[in-house]
């Protein structure tokens, strides 16, 4: 093999390299989260489903969360439904378990992972039975 032979291996080789190291936007990794991030009172400023802007369905809902793993669901200011809820920390991980939720509240079922967060507003997603969900979350 010639000099300039090698050459060119090098030069697609460099190539090769430098294309799989740019990336388009990367996908958001979940952040860390604990129990006492989602304590309080919540309502729902933003809900997607599969990308479909679907906030109306549920801007009557608020939720309770309580220290002790309760998760309280209220709908234009009466329980709605109730069930609980369990953080791990390690998969970054909310899992919410309604008990007979009614409808609509029976999308916030399921697993859910933080994908930002400050003090008073959360963004959630979940890929669970195939749907893509998004939530964002305020503080009242």
């Amino acid at each position: 093999m010639t000099m300039k032979g090698v050459g060119r291996q090098w030069a697609l080789l460099f190539v090769a390299v430098a294309m799989l190291g740019c990336s388009k936007d990367e996908d958001p990794k979940p952040v860390a989260i604990t129990a006492a991030d989602f304590e309080g009172e919540w309502s729902i400023t933003t809900f997607k489903l599969e990308g479909a802007d679907e906030t109306t369905t549920l801007s009557e809902l608020t939720f309770e969360i309580f220290s002790n793993g309760d998760f309280l669901v209220n709908k234009n200011g009466q329980n709605d439904s109730y069930g609980s809820y369990e953080v791990d920390e390690a998969t970054k991980v909310l899992t919410v378990d309604l008990t007979n939720p009614k409808e609509p509240s029976k999308v916030i079922n399921g697993t859910w992972q933080v994908y930002e967060k400050t003090d008073d507003s959360m963004t959630l997603k979940s890929f669970e039975q195939g749907e893509k969900k998004d939530f964002v979350l305020t503080k009242i």
